[in-house]
């Protein structure tokens, strides 16, 4: 188990993340989430995302809307969390690299 000392900084960080995104999810999706996500034709046919010219320089973003339409529906609060997990990894990764 890692020590309370290297520990400490990346619970300040899951804090951090955490009081950026609380208010998050509690509102619907906005902007064009509506046409990305709720409008879009392929729904939950993930070849479908890919075969468009237009996704590919946005691989992972679609993926992330087609696993989480997949497991949890159209509900906004899935995608609030999967989006609050991956900046708190992106945080987190940063931390470590600035560290080393």
């Amino acid at each position: 188990m890692p020590s309370p000392r290297r520990l400490g900084p990346i619970l300040a960080l899951a804090a951090a993340v955490g009081v950026c995104y609380a208010n998050s999810f509690a509102v619907p999706f906005h902007f064009d989430d509506e046409k990305i996500i709720v409008q879009h034709p392929c729904g939950e046919d993930l070849a479908c995302y890919f075969a468009a010219p237009r996704n590919s320089s946005r691989i992972v973003a679609y993926a992330s809307f087609w696993a989480n339409r997949v497991v949890g529906g159209l509900d906004p609060r899935g995608f609030h969390l999967v989006n609050l997990a991956i900046h708190f990894g992106a945080a987190v990764l940063v931390y470590l690299l600035v560290r080393r």
